[in-house]
């Protein structure tokens, strides 16, 4: 071992020398690496190609395949303004000012929640008030209507980006605790409602991530077995048509057999023996 003195003095070159040959070889290729090429997998012969689903906010990405509340006959009077008499004599401007067409957005937010609640058969008693499915009514309604103020009104309105976040959250976990009490008028509940519910994933079930590679395979498999299934009902339709044409022939073939039964007086009887007519002998000559 050299000293310290003497290690210090050496150039590269002399610890180089030095070295074992293969430590040296390394020290070389080691310098003089190539840039790692990353190659996308797998290659571009496919006949589809996979791009990343763009990511909606968290406000907008709840399930809803409705925007905004049902639409409805804005000309007619409030709810609660139907009974009165004396708008039934009043003048038409006057008339007008008591119609759902100058009511709050508040007021028919409460209209649509009585026709869902009324429509729906999700009351299980007649005060029945604050059940899940009323809270998913109402939740509903709130969220749509919010969103939809974000959408034309208010787009940079940091509040109601909020609190349609946290709707959102307090639906899931009702829907949740309704999907574990009642299965059946959960899933009836979403379906009226035009909501996609996914129930919860169980605690020791593999998260399923968005992954690139394994998407490509599970996207290569369903085109590979359309794919096949496509060849398989191809054949089938041809085989459908030949066996038409088989049909039509066979008809013909037997009615062709029929008449030359008919014609040579020939029976069943007689195809059944194991030895020909005579008549049928008669115009062959039989060679010993």
């Amino acid at each position: 071992m050299l000293p310290c003195r003497s290690r210090i003095l050496l150039s590269t070159d002399c610890w180089n020398s030095l070295l074992r040959p293969c430590a040296n070889q390394f020290l070389v290729l080691n310098q003089n690496r190539e840039i790692r090429k990353w190659r996308t997998w797998p290659n571009d012969w496919l006949p589809f190609q996979w791009k990343k689903p763009e990511l909606l906010p968290g406000y907008f990405d709840s399930g809803d395949r409705k925007e905004g509340l049902n639409k409805i006959d804005l000309d007619q009077l409030k709810p609660m303004l139907k009974d009165m008499k004396i708008l039934e004599n009043a003048p038409e401007s006057v008339r007008k000012m008591y119609t759902l067409r100058f009511a709050r957005r508040k007021e028919l937010k409460i209209l649509q929640n009585e026709e869902y609640t009324r429509s729906l058969p999700i009351r299980r008693r007649y005060l029945d008030e604050d059940g899940y499915e009323k809270k998913v009514i109402r939740l509903t309604n709130t969220i749509r209507h919010m969103r939809k103020i974000i959408r034309e009104e208010a787009p940079d309105s940091a509040g109601h980006k909020i609190a349609v976040s946290r709707f959102i959250n307090k639906r899931y976990k009702f829907l949740v605790e309704l999907y574990k009490m009642d299965r059946e008028t959960c899933n009836m509940l979403c379906e009226k409602l035009e909501i996609d519910f996914k129930p919860p994933i169980p605690y020791y079930w593999p998260y399923p991530f968005l992954e690139r590679k394994r998407t490509i395979r599970q996207t290569c498999e369903k085109y590979c077995k359309d794919l096949k299934q496509k060849k398989i009902d191809e054949y089938r339709a041809k085989l459908e048509e030949e066996q038409v044409k088989f049909k039509e022939e066979k008809e013909k073939t037997l009615q062709w057999i029929n008449q030359t039964m008919a014609e040579f007086k020939i029976t069943e009887d007689m195809l059944q023996d194991k030895q020909p007519p005579l008549h049928f002998l008669s115009q062959y000559e039989f060679l010993e």
